[in-house]
């Protein structure tokens, strides 16, 4: 489903092999559920992976994430 969001092949092949490639589909079946826009849920799904691989040039888990941390 979330791949029919994006028409560019090497945008799916960048998410798909993010860090949380494996969530997305789950991500957006909320987003889609919750009623987000088209936009919003492309946006929301690249802001996720930015934001997993910020993490892996940080070594960082989610877990270890805070909100200090992130500032």
């Amino acid at each position: 489903m979330w791949q029919d969001l994006f028409r560019r092949r090497h945008v799916l092949t960048r998410l798909a092999d993010g860090p949380w490639g494996q969530y997305l589909e789950e991500f957006a079946t909320s987003l889609a559920q919750d009623r987000y826009s088209v936009a919003t849920m492309r946006r929301s799904l690249c802001s996720a992976d930015h934001f997993g691989r910020w993490l892996l040039a940080q070594h960082l888990t989610l877990a270890d994430t805070d909100e200090r941390k992130i500032q």
